[in-house]
């Protein structure tokens, strides 16, 4: 009959309807699936780059490091030898006026 051939009708075009309407979800779907990786990529590239960094920092504070020990035995010696001009120099004026 006319009334069950449109209501078939309308049910088709209610199923396609539908499934433009899935459609158009499951690409925005894989938009967000795209946008999402190239988020993670991003995230993997900058842990890299992170690593490097660090990498490179251990081996400025290992110079930095070593510097600081050098400068601390030379300012060490430097004492010493201050210490040692004062002494002798102390002894040098006590003989004098004896």
């Amino acid at each position: 009959t006319a009334v069950h051939k449109q209501i078939k009708a309308s049910i088709s075009s209610l199923e396609k309807k539908q499934d433009a309407r899935f459609s158009q979800i499951d690409a925005r779907f894989n938009q967000m699936d795209s946008k999402v990786d190239l988020v993670l990529s991003e995230i993997h590239r900058m842990a890299v780059l992170m690593e490097e960094q660090n990498s490179r920092n251990k081996f400025v504070l290992d110079g930095y490091d070593s510097i600081y020990q050098r400068q601390d035995r030379l300012e060490a010696r430097f004492d010493a030898h201050e210490k040692n001009i004062e002494d002798l120099i102390l002894k040098r004026t006590q003989t004098k006026e004896i």
